[in-house]
């Protein structure tokens, strides 16, 4: 460690339980030789800093420390250095923070469900009777944290090129969270990409040129491109979630590997380090970030496997945010519509979440009412009354 924790004033600043005066240890304490006492400290540090989901200004002080951390090949466990800086991320913020640029061929499936979601929220009355709904302003401490953790962006380009498998795919993975950096980044994804060895690796830097690269970069496109017919289904998705991104039309073959995951990935991916080890999420996040015209034929998939059903209705939520942004591109239905006014699409999806039952699910109902769709089960039955005659 070439800086100290210990020449930092902690008692300035605070975490869950008061001053951080505490985190100086438990920053020391993650390159304890003794892994109990790594594990410890990491979760103590989760438990001040990053209490119950909410981000403290102790979090943003202590991200120097932890790049270090990641970057020392001396370290016991440096991947902890990693772990921690993601958990202090905005996740929820991150298109806010990072400006993210519009989408040239229109708004994204994920920006037309949180219109919808502002549309619904609007009418409410508890919003109505304080002069209605407004998103909040982002939380200070929130970009406090995000430019914090940019400012490690050299320090994981650098890191691309390091001996250690995990240091180069964490590496990765933070880069993704900063497309406002893409011009600095994606040459060095490029070139890594020519000579990297690692298939994990080079799945990692492959959505992250997604998240970040711009379509119109043909070595870039052309770099992630090489990748696609990688082995193993983990691989192949995580580099399908970026090609997708840099794709103006993606194939059907590329559509149905990710409805594929969409639907059937595991829940949990130990050591997949995005979206919270959920390569399910990440294939929704990924599709979510296309606009509607870039993906035709999705509607079809989605309805298709929504109609097969499955085990675990619960991983539907995903698809069906999807297909609700695919059918209503326009936004809700207007008020007094009727079922006549439902286009072929709209009637198949109302009738498929109908089907699957997931309408006893509140979230799912609120996503039919986002839509200005009946969230009870009764009335949407008497607009959905028989199977739809072609999607």
């Amino acid at each position: 460690m070439t800086t100290d924790p210990l020449d930092f004033d902690w008692s300035a600043l605070s975490h869950a339980y008061g001053p951080a005066t505490d985190l100086p240890g438990l920053l020391r304490a993650l390159r304890s030789p003794e892994q109990q006492r790594r594990a410890g400290a990491a979760e103590q540090f989760r438990a001040r800093a990053l209490h119950q989901g909410s981000l403290y200004p102790a979090a943003a002080a202590a991200v120097p420390y932890l790049i270090e951390l990641l970057a020392d090949d001396s370290a016991p466990d440096r991947t902890l250095g990693h772990e921690l800086l993601a958990a202090i991320l905005p996740e929820q913020e991150l298109d806010r923070l990072s400006g993210i640029r519009p989408h040239r061929l229109g708004p994204r499936l994920h920006e037309l469900a949180e219109q919808r979601s502002d549309w619904y929220l609007a009418r409410r009355p508890e919003w109505l009777r304080h002069g209605g709904y407004r998103r909040p302003e982002i939380d200070p401490v929130y970009r406090q944290a995000y430019e914090a953790v940019r400012a490690g962006v050299p320090t994981y380009l650098r890191l691309l090129g390091d001996a250690d498998r995990d240091a180069r795919g964490l590496s990765a993975h933070l880069l993704s969270f900063f497309p406002e950096t893409g011009p600095q980044t994606t040459p060095a994804i490029i070139a890594r990409l020519a000579v990297e060895p690692d298939p994990v690796v080079g799945s990692f830097l492959c959505l992250t040129a997604g998240t970040i690269g711009d379509p119109d970069d043909a070595d870039l496109v052309a770099a992630v491109t090489r990748w696609r017919d990688q082995p193993g289904r983990i691989n192949r998705w995580t580099v399908l979630m970026g090609l997708v991104r840099l794709t103006e039309t993606p194939d059907p073959g590329m559509l149905e590997q990710l409805c594929d995951c969409l639907f059937h990935g595991p829940e949990n991916l130990y050591g997949w380090a995005f979206h919270q080890e959920d390569p399910a999420l990440a294939a929704a996040v990924a599709l979510g970030d296309l606009p509607a015209r870039c993906l035709p034929g999705l509607a079809a998939m989605l309805l298709d496997r929504l109609a097969a059903g499955g085990e675990d209705m619960s991983r539907f939520m995903y698809a069906v945010q999807l297909l609700f942004s695919l059918v209503f591109p326009d936004g809700p239905l207007p008020d007094g519509a009727s079922p006549a006014d439902l286009s072929t699409q709209q009637y198949a999806a109302a009738h498929a979440v109908l089907q699957s039952g997931l309408i006893e699910d509140v979230a799912v109902a609120r996503l039919l009412r986002e839509c200005n769709l009946p969230g009870d089960e009764a009335t949407l039955r008497s607009w959905c009354p028989t199977p739809p005659a072609t999607t």
